[in-house]
């Protein structure tokens, strides 16, 4: 992971190595499980009503979600 300071926003950069595991189902039975490397990039930026929005990329499922969170 990495976190760099940019222009009023924060950028975090995630790299998932590719890892495969391997469990006892029961018996002689395996159940191996292989999750491919993956990269997630998120971008936050705190906004003046007090609301901070995060945006996330993840090239895992080629997903975007946009999250908006509020704190009192």
């Amino acid at each position: 992971s990495a976190v760099f300071g940019l222009a009023g926003n924060t950028l975090t950069v995630t790299h998932n190595g590719e890892r495969a595991a391997v469990a006892a189902v029961s018996g002689t039975k395996w159940n191996a499980i292989l999750v491919k490397a993956y990269t997630t990039v998120a971008i936050s930026r705190d906004l003046t009503s007090g609301a901070t929005l995060t945006a996330t990329y993840s090239s895992k499922d080629d997903s975007l979600t946009l999250k908006a969170a509020v704190s009192f």
